[in-house]
């Protein structure tokens, strides 16, 4: 039996989601719950690395015990009974073993920035506050060029060891939010950072410091660097899709049961 967990959480006090020896993460902090309650080791797998200061709303990760001696319907209860505040289970389904949650469909992040910044504490801490003149409809003009399939080796991060940097994007739109521009992106994969660049470079482009970078950095990746990688704490990994494959182990990944 294996057990699929969506996570929330806030990035501020992680370094990212993937265990590091002597740094606090996501994977380290859920292991170590999980071993409390079954007196047991725990290994997880996350469906998404996100990085140190990235917040999760739809994490997704796999545990698969050789045995588990608390019921399925008290397991939620469990963990956030347990798990630190800045981590949450939002929902716990049975899978059959063998899954495999590293293949998504698709990814959706969402990145906040404030033009001049923000009072509210909430949203200081999950945004970017910008000093560039920037306007959501300048934004949204530049969001809908990266849609359909492109090189993006402009906007990978130094580090990538990804064997392509060709990528799909589904959908990528700006829209405002309780005094926030929220720029919301899907994606049948991403490189190391893109999201981040991409923000960077948007913002760069419409708030006229860089105009025209966007479209350039689509048709001569292999020239430059798009922009400066957008901070951190301002990208949420909103959530993770499974389809496109007729099988028992699409539709389990998919359906979850409380």
């Amino acid at each position: 039996m294996a057990y699929k967990l969506i996570l929330a959480y806030e990035g501020a006090g992680f370094h990212g989601f993937q265990r590091q020896p002597g740094r606090r993460t996501v994977q380290g902090v859920l292991e170590e719950t999980l071993c409390q309650i079954t007196g047991r080791r725990a290994a997880v797998a996350g469906a998404s690395r996100t990085d140190a200061g990235v917040h999760a709303e739809g994490q997704v990760a796999l545990w698969a015990p050789d045995d588990c001696a608390v019921p399925t319907g008290r397991l939620l209860a469990a963990l956030n009974g347990r798990l630190p505040q800045d981590v949450r289970v939002r929902e716990v389904a049975i899978v059959p073993e063998g899954i495999d949650i590293r293949h998504a469909g698709s990814k959706t992040y969402s990145y906040r920035i404030v033009p001049g910044g923000s009072t509210d504490l909430w949203l200081a801490a999950h945004s970017w506050a910008v000093s560039d003149p920037v306007s959501l409809e300048a934004l949204d003009a530049r969001a809908r060029l990266f849609l359909g399939t492109h090189d993006f080796y402009a906007f990978r991060g130094e580090g990538s060891g990804a064997r392509t940097t060709v990528r799909t994007i589904l959908a990528a739109r700006w829209h405002a939010d309780r005094g926030a521009y929220v720029f919301r992106v899907t994606g049948t994969g991403f490189l190391y950072h893109m999201v981040r660049i991409m923000v960077g470079a948007m913002v760069a482009d419409a708030g006229g410091r860089r105009p025209g970078l966007v479209r350039e950095g689509l048709l001569c990746p292999r020239g430059f660097k798009a922009a400066e990688v957008a901070p951190a704490h301002g990208l949420t990994l909103e959530r993770i899709d499974f389809f496109g494959r007729d099988s028992d182990n699409d539709r389990a990944l998919k359906t979850p049961v409380r």
